[in-house]
């Protein structure tokens, strides 16, 4: 379907639909039908308006934005983060299964003195409400983010520093430095990497615990649709790769994240994956009200969203779709949300989540 540009290229320069039918040869009357989506110009036409305006063709046609500048969404500031408390609790939900986390700490990391733990973009504090009950008594943690909102929502007693991850830098050194769905935020991941090893004692350990995106989408599954039409892997890798070459927000940070501690001198690197896989299964209507609840408020999906849908074809195909690739990936996000929130059909979710670990040895 194509939607024009023309009454925003129109009223931006102060033009009246006399005035441009005039100046291209056509009626006003031609103009208005063009504007309103009952006509479609000819190729002439197309020629002639986006050479008026200064414009590309596929930018009449609405098969560009008429903005190119590619716009960041900010995901490092604290700006961004004063409204995603919702966003926090209902991603956070049973992120985890308990029993994982004191299998790591005890098994695999064989912590068995009081540590100090330094968490980087803790938000508000969900991981050391997850992993204080397993360390050893007398243990300390302290958290890092640069959101007061975020710092304010806490619930679980530990220490906080409101601040930059890539401006912290501190004499005070901790036996353990972590992050979770932190780096994937950032324009600059090896900056605050560099920081956070550098706040890590001789011999401390390092723990990442980051998403990587295309494993992520690949875990889900919805009864009822074609699992390739979930995945769109090609349409999604292109917005992807887009955020990575505009403003290095790296969508497999997660994969990359063994190779970025290795040559940044972190030793005896292993990797985990999270085991949490969640199914929610319409049979059982409590815990599937709860996970479904959680599922829907984490894509920020609502009954009637015409008008977010067009806001997200603009976003996407700001971040290099075309239009019909942004449709048909809306189009396939509103087949997903119909089955999950009005037809109420089982689905599965991963969180594609690996858990990157190594140790800081003398230089």
């Amino acid at each position: 379907m194509i939607s024009l540009n023309l009454f925003e290229l129109r009223k931006s320069r102060g033009i009246t639909q006399s005035y441009l039918a005039e100046v291209i040869g056509c009626s006003f009357q031609t103009i208005s039908k063009w504007e309103t989506g009952t006509a479609v110009p000819d190729v002439k036409y197309v020629i002639a308006l986006a050479k008026f305006f200064g414009v590309t063709t596929d930018q009449i046609l609405g098969l560009q934005p008429l903005k190119q500048d590619y716009f960041s969404r900010m995901t490092e500031t604290d700006e961004y983060w004063e409204d995603k408390l919702h966003y926090i609790h209902s991603s956070r939900y049973e992120l985890w299964n308990q029993d994982y986390m004191e299998f790591l700490i005890q098994k695999v990391w064989k912590i068995e003195k009081k540590v100090d733990v330094l968490d980087f973009g803790c938000g508000n504090g969900y991981l050391a409400g997850l992993t204080m009950p397993f360390l050893p008594e007398g243990s300390t943690y302290t958290g890092i983010d640069i959101s007061e909102v975020m710092i304010q929502d806490a619930k679980y007693p530990i220490k906080f520093i409101c601040k930059d991850a890539y401006d912290y830098q501190k004499k005070e050194k901790y036996d353990m430095v972590v992050c979770q769905a932190f780096l994937r935020e950032l324009s600059k991941p090896k900056k605050a990497l560099e920081n956070m090893i550098g706040s890590l004692k001789t011999g401390g350990m390092m723990v990442c615990i980051e998403v990587n995106r295309e494993l992520d989408h690949a875990g889900i599954y919805i009864e009822g649709l074609d699992y390739s039409s979930i995945l769109m892997t090609e349409i999604q890798r292109k917005y992807w790769t887009t955020e990575l070459e505009k403003s290095d927000r790296d969508y497999a940070v997660g994969i990359r994240l063994p190779f970025l501690l290795k040559d940044l001198g972190i030793k005896n690197i292993e990797v985990r994956v999270q085991d949490k896989v969640k199914f929610a299964n319409p049979d059982n209507k409590e815990e599937y009200d709860r996970l479904q609840g959680a599922f829907v408020s984490e894509k920020g999906w609502k009954k009637d969203n015409t008008e977010g849908d067009k806001i997200a074809v603009e976003v996407l195909m700001n971040r290099g779709l075309t239009r019909e690739e942004a449709e048909q990936l809306t189009s396939n996000w509103g087949q997903m949300k119909e089955k999950i929130m009005n037809e109420k059909k089982a689905f599965l979710k991963t969180t594609g989540f690996l858990i990157t670990f190594g140790r800081k040895e003398q230089i």
